[in-house]
């Protein structure tokens, strides 16, 4: 007894020893990065859009299960076939001249960049909705654009404000007003959220839900749009049309590589709302929207707010430190694995089981989608934000890789019909093709980075 009393009076001291150590280190880490958080721009933007971003989204996720009890899956088809033609059409309003805002160093550019996207927005708009409303139906019959004929003058207002909407947001960006970024993302959950509900009450369906959508992108343009004026309104002033034409040469790269790839890249993205419209009908299409929205909801809290703060620092290096983009990427990257694979793994788990209970026995089947998609959605969260091959200069490699892309899953689903599969093989495939892709996409973006740091 007494040899085990000795023993414990000298293990002791150790034991305290080790306690304090740990107590000291977690204190350090503590304080060390609260002194970050305010010092730091970048970690306080982070931080904001984390939190308004964590606010709006949930929101979404309480008034979904009411949504989804107003309107049917068909509505959500139609829905989802309304989010394909506005935000392919957006493509074009800018002629992602709107990427390059954040990158001159003078503001007397930059304003003139977004005095020409603003323009470009309002005169693409017009054009494109008059092609919809006069060939959209005979040239997109084939995917039962047909669906949306009654709601063409709202395609033509959600197109402008989006637009809008777009310019500003890359302005708040340069500026690294992180708070007004936030803002939005909360009054658009809110407003667009309440629409769907009560326009959902009075039987307005499926215009509800796109109105809702059109509600929530509106108020997030305003709101952006104070804030400019509040901090620019005098540079105004330097608007001129020679100024526009000269960005806009000087920046011809966006326009001739961003706006194709751009357009590939969203036709990748919205190729299984059109390819399960096309041999499966809007009802799959809708179970499809559900499961893929909900399962991007949780990770994407963290990785949009990445996103936003982590294209404004890279803009930062790339005139001053272009040697620490690599390590900036892989630190970057690295968190949004660790936020991605535990997150979306449980949800897909989950999703066959709670789907039901949650959204109701309608939407049992959209659990099981949600499975199958869940490594696509895991390696997009993880790559996606963080590609900078637009401002590596590499934009003939993103066109390139959005129409391989493009290619592969308009085939997959093809081939998966033609051999009578069911709807949730061809999205397991779809799922796999497009983890290969996104894994291609991370080893480019390597080597973008690795040549910008040589010159």
């Amino acid at each position: 007894m007494s040899d085990k009393v000795s023993f414990m009076e000298r293990f002791t001291p150790i034991k305290y020893g080790i306690v304090t150590w740990v107590i000291s280190k977690i204190c350090y880490f503590r304080d060390n990065t609260c002194e970050r958080s305010i010092q730091n721009p970048a970690y306080k933007g982070f931080f904001s859009i984390v939190s308004s971003s964590v606010l709006g989204q949930l929101v979404v996720l309480l008034a979904t299960p009411i949504v989804t009890r107003l309107y049917s899956p068909s509505d959500y088809g139609i829905l989802s076939l309304y989010g394909v033609v506005v935000s392919v059409t957006l493509v074009f309003v800018t002629l992602k001249y709107e990427l390059a805002i954040p990158l001159p160093k003078e503001d007397e550019k930059a304003i003139n960049l977004m005095a020409l996207c603003l323009l470009s927005v309002f005169g693409m708009s017009v054009i494109s909705s008059l092609l919809i409303y006069y060939i959209g139906d005979s040239f997109f019959s084939g995917i039962q654009l047909s669906l949306l004929s009654p709601y063409i003058w709202l395609i033509s207002l959600s197109v402008l404000g989006g637009g809008a909407y777009s310019v500003f947001n890359y302005w708040a960006i340069r500026d690294k007003c992180y708070s007004d970024i936030a803002k939005t993302r909360v009054n658009k959950s809110i407003y667009g959220s309440t629409g769907k509900i009560t326009l959902g009450i009075f039987n307005i369906s499926p215009l509800g839900l796109m109105l809702g959508e059109f509600l929530g992108q509106t108020t997030g343009c305003l709101t952006l749009l104070r804030s400019f004026l509040s901090r620019h309104r005098q540079k105004l002033s330097c608007v001129s049309w020679k100024m526009m034409l000269s960005v806009s040469r000087e920046y011809y790269r966006f326009p001739l590589y961003s706006c194709p790839s751009v357009l590939f890249n969203t036709l990748a993205f919205q190729m299984p709302v059109l390819m399960l419209i096309r041999f499966y009908g809007p009802d799959i299409a809708g179970l499809y929207s559900l499961a893929n929205s909900i399962l991007v909801i949780p990770a994407s809290l963290i990785s949009a707010a990445v996103s936003q703060v982590y294209l404004g620092e890279i803009a930062q290096f790339l005139h001053k430190e272009p040697t620490r983009i690599k390590s900036y990427y892989h630190a970057v990257t690295r968190k949004l694995a660790l936020i991605s694979l535990p997150t979306i793994s449980f949800i897909a788990i989950l999703a066959p089981f709670c789907f039901p209970l949650i959204f109701g026995a309608v939407w049992k089947e959209a659990g099981f989608y949600s499975t199958v998609l869940s490594g696509t959605i895991i390696a997009q969260l993880i790559f996606s934000p963080t590609s900078i091959l637009h401002y590596c200069g590499r934009n003939n490699w993103v066109l390139l890789f959005d129409i391989s892309r493009t290619i592969l899953i308009g085939g997959v689903f093809l081939l998966c019909a033609k051999m009578g599969y069911p709807p949730l093989t061809s999205l397991a495939a779809y799922s796999i093709t497009m983890t290969l892709m996104y894994a291609v996409n991370y080893f480019m973006n390597l080597k973008a980075i690795t040549g910008l740091a040589r010159e």
